[in-house]
């Protein structure tokens, strides 16, 4: 039987009123190729994205929209509690903050606002509760400027915080240069995205 595999791509939208969101700058077009690669190795997937990511070309046949974080948080633990020993590649980025009361309707423009942020539920901490049998490929993007030491550091934190099968890590204004795949036994550098992103498909197959 074939391992079910899961990819997030894209950013959330944290709503501030029906009209504005807190989100990222991602386009989920990382997510999206992970998926044609696996496909053209004739891999299922379910491609979880935001609605650009779901604009992009290539993108698997099942297809599932979210759009904040708690309703990306709330799909992907339905959908893990469906295949507890699937294959999770949580490539979103995820918003971490969302306000402490959105407002229903419009907030008037032309006016300051101060906004109160709390912190958002942390997904990637619950997989592994979930679905204790999944297998999990996380994603870290570090702040711009961070050593190849502090990296690895917090590569090696996130996998063992999360239980992560693996850890693809890369720095913010240098993401197609010197990626890394950290496993709970090993560390190996890449010097382009690319080849970090190949290698990281040919450990999904070897899991079917």
């Amino acid at each position: 039987m074939q391992t079910s595999v899961l990819i997030t791509a894209g950013a959330t939208r944290n709503p501030i009123d029906s009209m504005r969101a807190i989100t990222a700058n991602s386009s989920g077009i990382t997510g999206v190729g992970i998926g044609r690669a696996l496909i053209e190795s004739h891999i299922e997937c379910t491609l979880l994205g935001s609605n650009v990511a779901l604009l992009q070309p290539g993108c698997p046949d099942k297809t599932i929209e979210f759009t904040s974080t708690r309703d990306l948080l709330s799909k992907m633990k339905s959908w893990l509690l469906d295949n507890p020993a699937g294959v999770v590649v949580h490539a979103a980025a995820v918003g971490d903050f969302e306000v402490s009361e959105t407002v229903s309707g419009k907030i008037s423009s032309g006016q300051e606002l101060v906004l109160t942020l709390k912190p958002t539920p942390k997904i990637v901490n619950h997989i592994k509760e979930w679905a204790p049998n999944s297998r999990l490929i996380s994603f870290k993007a570090a702040a711009p400027n961070t050593s190849p030491e502090a990296l690895e550091q917090l590569a090696q934190k996130q996998c063992q915080r999360t239980r992560s099968d693996l850890v693809f890590a890369n720095v913010l204004g240098q993401i197609e240069t010197n990626v890394l795949l950290h496993s709970p036994s090993s560390t190996t550098w890449y010097p382009k995205r690319t080849d970090g992103l190949k290698a990281l498909i040919e450990t999904i197959l070897q899991w079917r």
